[in-house]
C-alpha cells in the first residue's frame, strides 16, 4: 500500500519537489471507532520515515484533523492530497 500511495503522489504532481511538499493522506475516519484511522496513520508513518516529503500527515472526513482544515496542517509551499478509502461508505 505504501508504494501505491507514493506512486499516486508522484503521479499527481510529478514536477513538484517532494522536500518542499506536504503529503496528506485522506481517509474517512469516524469518532465512533478509534480503529478507523489506524491503517491511514500507519501508512503516513511509513512514508514519513522515508524522509522524502517535507511533512506527511493524515486528514479525515469525519474526525480530527478534518480535511476541510488542510491549510492549518502544514506550512509547506506545496500540498499533495492522496485519498485512502478502502470501501464504499455506509451512508
Amino acid at each position: 500500500m505504501t508504494k501505491l500511495l507514493l506512486a499516486r503522489a508522484h503521479e499527481i504532481a510529478p514536477n513538484v519537489e517532494p522536500s518542499e511538499t506536504a503529503l496528506l493522506i485522506v481517509a474517512h475516519g469516524t469518532e465512533l471507532n478509534d480503529n478507523s484511522a489506524i491503517a491511514a496513520k500507519r501508512e503516513a508513518e511509513r512514508i514519513r520515515a522515508r524522509g522524502e516529503f517535507a511533512t506527511v500527515g493524515n486528514a479525515y472526513m469525519e474526525e480530527l484533523p478534518l480535511i476541510a482544515e488542510w491549510d492549518v496542517l502544514t506550512s509547506a509551499p506545496n500540498v499533495i492530497v492522496v485519498p485512502f478509502f478502502i470501501a464504499d461508505g455506509l451512508h
